[in-house]
């Protein structure tokens, strides 16, 4: 809280809180408040469930044709596909590394050219 001196009970909220349905009771998230010689300090949780985060996916994608874009539109376009973009010149795409239609593997990079004005 920004405040200096916040009117907080972390106490009160606590114990006012109601496990989720989605999580077993198990699993609920315990705070274990680390020793400190005052009265305040951070709460860490520690049985928080970690999920592992899906592997992306590399099956090959063609490159889409983007010349006449603007450059931003190109590199949400390229980003929704799952490439990385790097961006050469301004103003609109002229033409993108590797070529439109091209098959290039989703986290491989793809270079934006533009006309610069």
């Amino acid at each position: 809280l920004a405040a200096r001196s916040p009117s907080l009970d972390r106490r009160a909220l606590l114990a006012t809180r109601i496990p989720t349905p989605s999580q077993p009771q198990a699993q609920q998230a315990v705070p274990r408040r680390p020793r400190s010689s005052g009265g305040e300090g951070t709460y860490v949780f520690d049985s928080l469930p970690r999920h592992a985060a899906p592997a992306p996916k590399r099956e090959p994608v063609p490159v889409p044709e983007l010349a006449g874009l603007s450059m931003r539109d190109a590199v949400r376009r390229l980003h929704a596909l799952g490439f990385q973009v790097r961006v050469q010149g301004a103003g609109t795409v002229s033409a993108t590394q590797p070529a439109a239609g091209a098959v290039h593997a989703r986290g491989r990079t793809v270079t934006v050219v533009g006309d610069e004005r």
